[in-house]
């Protein structure tokens, strides 16, 4: 999914601060801490003052976004033998 550069993430300042033993690095399957990653931004959205419709507004967002991207990578494949028609 690199289509877009990180707006607020800085990568190389989070393996520099994990270098330096300032962050320790998780034993956590990537989809939890994906899950657990998007839910403290969701509760600091939320305890900044956001209101629940706009999280929400942006968690649909997010979805849209995602499904787009599968949809992408949708082929639809006609004709015989699953091979794509000439039309």
């Amino acid at each position: 999914m690199p289509d877009r550069d990180y707006k607020y993430i800085d990568i190389d300042r989070i393996n520099e601060r994990i270098e330096n033993g300032e962050i320790e690095p998780t034993e956590a399957e990537p989809d939890d801490v994906l899950f657990d990653t998007i839910l403290d931004l969701l509760q600091l959205a939320a305890s900044e003052g956001m209101k629940e419709d706009e999280i929400d507004a942006v968690v649909r967002r997010v979805n849209d976004y995602r499904a787009n991207r599968v949809r992408e990578r949708f082929r639809l494949v006609t004709g015989e033998g699953g091979e794509p028609s000439p039309d």
